[in-house]
């Protein structure tokens, strides 16, 4: 059957989605656009418990553009921060209203949270956390994420940030304007660290959409939308770095000199003492290690 649902609030959207589940062809609408978009982009328009309240009570209402538009009745004023910090502290600062900032996802995650958190009390301060972009990612790419590292490169430069990423076999990197995927697997090259499989994930959550799976030496010629997140997982150990021994000298240098090391002719230290419970036996035996029923070295 073909249905038509007016309205994707609470209400609309759930029965959309039970009816759809249940075969039926349905069409929604809503004068809100931004809310058609979440649900052809597999979101649900449905604003976390607790955040309409909030809202209800705010004199303005802080974010991006694209966040606002989630709020078209909204009576108080609104402000666009355009992503800028602290243009969004220095208005709260002389606000002195009951206020709302919106943020995608966890605002405590490498999000706005830490900069409230410097500039405010934290008991003058509630936050109410939503799917992050990482956790949408990944569960995108059908992958765990307990064992990656999180890095965000604003403000940690280029080298601190594949520091990082070198040192671990996966990771999840929020990109900016400067440090772009691109930018990042050009230096992962230069360092000969390209054995990573890379999922290039853009406009998460939103109609434009796209996940790239390729690798570090493709990626610089992809072509990125400024909204992304970079996942690398190491797949091979690509680094020109040869490995050294922790002690002595490798055993290739003794095959260039024409011999290999010899077990027997290593050097040998005396034993001087040695202890061992009564009825026990060891594991291994050396002949040159005394036995129980031997005397000990200066015994």
């Amino acid at each position: 059957m073909k249905i038509s649902v007016f309205g994707l609030g609470y209400v609309g959207a759930v029965s959309a989605g039970c009816l759809t589940a249940t075969g039926h062809e349905v069409t929604g609408v809503d004068p809100a656009s931004v809310k058609v978009d979440l649900i052809n982009a597999g979101k649900s328009p449905v604003i976390e418990e607790g955040l309409g309240e909030l809202i209800g009570r705010a004199e303005v209402l802080y974010g991006s553009a694209r966040q606002l538009a989630l709020f078209p009745d909204f009576s108080g004023e609104t402000v666009d921060i355009g992503g800028d910090p602290a243009k969004l502290v220095s208005h709260l600062q002389g606000s002195g209203r009951q206020s709302v900032v919106l943020a995608s996802g966890d605002p405590l995650f490498f999000s706005v949270g830490r900069d409230l958190l410097r500039n405010f009390p934290p008991e003058s301060l509630e936050f109410i956390p939503n799917v992050s972009s990482v956790q949408y990612a990944f569960a995108k790419l059908k992958e765990p994420w307990d064992d990656a590292v999180f890095i965000s490169a604003q403000g940690r430069g280029l080298k601190g940030t594949v520091d990082r990423i070198v040192a671990n076999d996966k990771a999840a990197i929020l990109t900016d304007e400067v440090h772009t995927p691109a930018v990042i697997a050009a230096e992962l090259i230069e360092r000969g660290r390209d054995g990573y499989a890379a999922y290039l994930c853009e406009n998460l959550g939103m109609p434009d959409e796209r996940i790239v799976a390729t690798d570090v030496r493709e990626l610089p010629g992809i072509a990125v939308s400024p909204l992304n997140v970079l996942i690398l997982i190491k797949e091979y150990d690509a680094s020109r770095e040869q490995s050294v021994p922790a002690l002595g000298i490798a055993d290739e240098e003794f095959a260039e000199a024409g011999a290999t090391p010899d077990a027997d002719a290593l050097p040998t230290a005396d034993v001087v003492g040695s202890v061992q419970p009564p009825g026990a036996d060891a594991v291994g035996t050396d002949p040159r290690v005394p036995r129980p029923e031997q005397p000990l070295a200066g015994a």
